[in-house]
């Protein structure tokens, strides 16, 4: 791994675990018994982020051999306590100003037991500018990201610590906003974002985490984080998989560079990877993506070959589905509900429920006086078995009642 990094990785790389040890984060360890504890192999990977480039990933499901258990097979994940995503994308469209924001080192914040330490040991060059120098060894003194039960112990903590200030107004917003370790909300006027700002800052610092990298549509927000040092300038936000444009205040999908060769043979496989690619939570796009999921359909009632080449007529289907799918990649969605910045107070909710012989779904929308808004929507293809219309509907309308009440609880403001 070390041979394979440039000079110039390498020198990030060693500053990442420098930075590490000078923030108490990881420890060397002086006299390292090998017959104890467990090592961790690790590697960069490169991100989209002005303010970490690139990330060292501990590979916790490494084993030695086959026989042998990695780490997070020795490891509980616990119950899951991360907040619902399309849940936070419905509240994240739902107020005039938008601001998103995410926790400095979130999960090394969290101390490791000082008996749990040797199984997070890793190893390191002595000399960065010579790849055949003796290893360091170190190990972890707080939680690492990679490891199966991380998500739950970070979410823990923040859900006990928010929970502890549930008196402080801004302990329940939060507690309903944070994936994991990013903020996603918003306010419904220039003051109430740079209030929530402030208290939210000073919540999260109260128990060791820095909220960094804030964004938002509003300059008056992006002014104060920029005099605190924490603002992260950028034309393109990603939100939880989408993206958010804060000057144009719209919402896109990350662009897929996959699109098929029509020349290109394709197979079963090629098709269910490239379906699969299109990542929409709010359905926004459900119309064209069903398209795809019934061609899937549609190849595995012919029983073909994962690897078997399609023929030339389900090619040139395939062909223009995929397109379209790449196509719809480039919609633009108003993050706002509604332009004239109304509060969803007085809103009405309404779903519309149908289906064919094929598929069925259903859509909700928001209406607040002359303008209405798409929500949230959802189609599945229909079963193989031969199922009644009346039936299909049914199902239909099942999905309508239960995407309304789903919708209805996101955007009510006690959750």
């Amino acid at each position: 791994m070390v041979r394979r990094l440039t000079p110039d990785l390498t020198k990030r790389y060693d500053d990442i675990i420098t930075d590490q040890l000078r923030r108490d984060f990881v420890e060397k360890i002086q006299d390292d018994n090998k017959t104890e504890g467990h090592y961790l192999p690790h590697r960069a990977v490169k991100k989209d982020s002005v303010t970490t480039p690139i990330r060292i990933v501990y590979d916790c499901s490494s084993k030695q051999n086959a026989d042998s258990a990695s780490l997070n097979d020795c490891l509980q994940t616990g119950p899951s306590l991360i907040n619902d995503l399309p849940a936070i994308l419905l509240r994240f469209r739902a107020n005039r100003v938008a601001f998103v924001s995410d926790i400095e080192k979130a999960f090394l914040n969290i101390r490791l037991e000082e008996d749990e330490r040797q199984y997070t040991k890793f190893l390191w060059l002595s000399d960065i500018r010579d790849p055949e120098s003796p290893f360091d060894v170190y190990q972890f003194k707080s939680v690492l990201f990679g490891a199966a039960c991380s998500p739950f112990m970070l979410n823990a903590v923040i859900k006990t610590h928010l929970e502890s200030n549930a008196s402080i107004p801004i302990a329940d917003d939060l507690k309903h906003n944070i994936y994991v370790d990013n903020v996603i909300d918003g306010a419904k006027s220039d003051e109430k974002a740079v209030s929530y700002y402030n208290d939210a800052n000073h919540l999260m610092q109260s128990c060791g985490f820095n909220l960094r990298s804030w964004t938002s549509n509003s300059e008056r927000l992006c002014e104060l984080a920029k005099q605190d040092d924490i603002y992260e300038p950028s034309h393109d936000v990603p939100v939880l998989g989408l993206r958010w444009e804060p000057e144009s205040d719209t919402m896109t999908y990350s662009e897929n560079n996959s699109e098929p060769i029509p020349n290109e043979l394709i197979t079963k496989r090629d098709v269910l990877s490239s379906s699969a690619t299109l990542y929409d939570p709010l359905g926004f796009v459900a119309p064209v993506h069903i398209r795809a999921k019934l061609f899937v359909q549609s190849l595995w009632k012919r029983g073909l070959p994962w690897d078997e080449p399609l023929d030339a007529e389900l090619n040139s289907q395939w062909i223009q589905i995929a397109a379209d799918l790449n196509a719809t990649r480039k919609t633009t969605i108003n993050r706002q509900y509604f332009s004239g910045n109304k509060d969803n107070d007085d809103c009405e909710v309404h779903v519309f429920a149908d289906a064919s012989t094929t598929a069925y779904g259903a859509v909700v929308y928001l209406r607040s006086s002359s303008e209405t808004s798409i929500v949230m929507a959802k189609a599945r293809v229909a079963p193989t078995s031969d199922l009644s219309l009346p039936r299909l509907e049914l199902m239909a309308a099942l999905i309508g009642t239960r995407l309304s009440k789903f919708v209805i609880n996101a955007l009510s403001p006690a959750r």
